[in-house]
C-alpha cells in the first residue's frame, strides 16, 4: 500500500510515515485526525495525515501549552500572595491578641496588688492604732507611784540608790544639816536625778554629801555632781540633781 496520496494538490501521508517524523505517537495522530483537529482522510481503513497540518498544530498545541503553564505559574503566584497575606494577617490577629491578653493580665495583677496592699495597710494602720490605744490605756491605768517631790517613784529611789536629801519642814535647821540625815553615794549608780533642798539651808551642795564630789556644770546649763578620791579623780557615774526650792518651820 502506498505511504503517500494526494487530495486537492495536498500530499497525505500515513500516520505510520508521519510518526517517524514528529514526536507525537501513532494513535495519538490518529486521536486528531478522528477530532478533525489535523487535516486526515480515513482510506481503507488507514488514516492518511497532512504533515503540515500536523506541523501548525504541534506549533499552536506548544504555544498554547506555554500560555497554560505561564496562567498557572501566574495563578500559583497570585494564590501564594494572597496566602501569605492571610497568613500575616492571621498572624498580626493572633499578636495583637496576645498583647491584650498580656495586658489584661498585668492590669489584673496590677489591681490585685494595689488591692492587697491596700488591704495589708489598712489592716496595720487599724492593728497598730488598735495596739496603741490599749497601750496608752494602760498607761493611763497604771498608778504612778511618786517621791515626795513628786520626781521619783519608790522603786526607783530604792533601786537607784542615789542619797536623797529629803528635808522635813518640821525639824530644825540643825537637824537638817546633821551627818545623819546625809547618804553616801553608792558605787552602782547607773540611773536617776538627786534631788537638794534649797532656801533656809546655808550648805552648798558639796558640803550636803559625807563623800567628796565635784560639781559639772553641762553645755545646755544642768549641773551634775560626782564623787572624787583624794587625789581629785572622779570615782563612779556623773549623776545630775535639780536644786527644789523648800521653805522650813521650827517645831
Amino acid at each position: 500500500m502506498n505511504s503517500t496520496i494526494e487530495i486537492d494538490g495536498k500530499k497525505l501521508q500515513s500516520i505510520k510515515t508521519v510518526a517517524e517524523k514528529v514526536s507525537y505517537s501513532r494513535d495519538y495522530i490518529t486521536r486528531l485526525a478522528r477530532e478533525g483537529k489535523i487535516t486526515a482522510m480515513n482510506v481503507g481503513r488507514q488514516w492518511f495525515v497532512d504533515l503540515d497540518s500536523l506541523n501548525n498544530y504541534a506549533e499552536s498545541a506548544s504555544v498554547e501549552t506555554a500560555v497554560r503553564r505561564k496562567q498557572l505559574s501566574e495563578e500559583r503566584r497570585i494564590e501564594q500572595q494572597f496566602r501569605s497575606a492571610a497568613q500575616e494577617k492571621k498572624a498580626h490577629r493572633d499578636k495583637k491578641a496576645r498583647m491584650l491578653n498580656v495586658r489584661a493580665a498585668s492590669v489584673a495583677i496590677m489591681v490585685l496588688g494595689f488591692g492587697l496592699l491596700g488591704g495589708w495597710a489598712t489592716n496595720y494602720t487599724i492593728s497598730t492604732g488598735s495596739n496603741f490605744l490599749i497601750l496608752a490605756k494602760n498607761i493611763l491605768s497604771t498608778p504612778q507611784p511618786q517621791s515626795q517631790f513628786g520626781l521619783l517613784g519608790d522603786r526607783e529611789e530604792k533601786e537607784s540608790g542615789l542619797a536623797v536629801a529629803s528635808v522635813d519642814t518640821k525639824v530644825s535647821k540643825e537637824e537638817q544639816i546633821s551627818v545623819s540625815s546625809v547618804k553616801p553615794i553608792g558605787d552602782d549608780i547607773e540611773n536617776g536625778v538627786l534631788l537638794l533642798p534649797q532656801g533656809s539651808l546655808s550648805a552648798s551642795t558639796t558640803e550636803m554629801f559625807s563623800d567628796n564630789v565635784e560639781v559639772l556644770t553641762a553645755s545646755n546649763g544642768s549641773q551634775m555632781v560626782v564623787r572624787v578620791d583624794e587625789a581629785g579623780r572622779p570615782v563612779g557615774n556623773v549623776i545630775p540633781f535639780v536644786v527644789v526650792p523648800v521653805k522650813y518651820s521650827d517645831i
